[in-house]
C-alpha cells in the first residue's frame, strides 16, 4: 500500500474549497435578512390587526347597549382608547376625519342595514337589530417594503396596506 495514500484522507486536494462556506454565506445571507424582515413585519401587521379587531368590538359593546345606542362619538373615542392602550399610532385620527376610520351603524343612522332576520332554532324567524363597528387603520411595513423596494424598484408590494375590520353584535333591549 502506498504510504501517500491514507483510507482516511481525503481524496481531493482541501486548499481547493478554502473560503467557499464564506461565499456560500454571504449568497444565503441577504434571503435570511429578508426572511426575518418579513417575518417581523407581517408579525406586525397580525398584531395591528387583533388590536382593531379587539377595538371594533370593544365599540360594539358600547354600541349596544341601550345608554350607547345614540352615541356614535362615544363609540368611536372607545375605539381610538383602545387602539391608543394597543400602542397603535392614532394621530391621523381627528375630529375632522374619524368617521373614514371608524364607522358606526346602529339603527338611528342606519335603520335599514341593522335589521337583521335570524332563524330561531325551532323554526320560524325572528327581526332583530344590530349595531356594526367598523375599523380602517393604514399600516406600513417598516423594513419589508424597502427591502422589496431594494429589489424590484417599481413594485407596489410592502409598502402600506389598510387594515381592514368590522364587528356586528345584537343591541340589548
Amino acid at each position: 500500500m502506498d504510504g501517500n495514500h491514507s483510507p482516511l484522507a481525503p481524496l481531493h486536494n482541501k486548499k481547493s474549497e478554502r473560503g467557499a462556506e464564506l461565499i456560500e454565506f454571504a449568497l444565503m445571507l441577504p434571503i435570511l435578512l429578508v426572511i426575518l424582515a418579513g417575518l417581523w413585519d407581517f408579525g406586525r401587521a397580525y398584531r395591528a390587526y387583533q388590536a382593531i379587531t379587539n377595538a371594533a368590538r370593544e365599540g360594539a359593546r358600547l354600541a349596544v347597549v341601550p345608554a350607547g345606542i345614540n352615541q356614535e362619538d362615544a363609540v368611536q373615542n372607545r375605539v381610538k382608547e383602545y387602539l391608543n392602550k394597543s400602542s397603535l399610532d392614532t394621530s391621523f385620527m381627528t375630529s375632522g376625519n374619524i368617521d373614514s376610520y371608524i364607522q358606526v351603524k346602529t339603527p338611528l343612522n342606519d335603520a335599514a342595514n341593522t335589521a337583521v332576520t335570524v332563524n330561531l332554532p325551532g323554526g320560524g324567524t325572528a327581526m332583530v337589530t344590530v349595531s356594526r363597528v367598523s375599523v380602517n387603520y393604514p399600516f406600513t411595513f417598516f423594513i419589508f417594503g424597502p427591502v422589496i423596494k431594494l429589489w424590484v424598484p417599481m413594485s407596489t408590494l410592502g409598502g402600506s396596506i389598510t387594515l381592514r375590520t368590522s364587528v356586528t353584535m345584537e343591541n340589548q333591549a
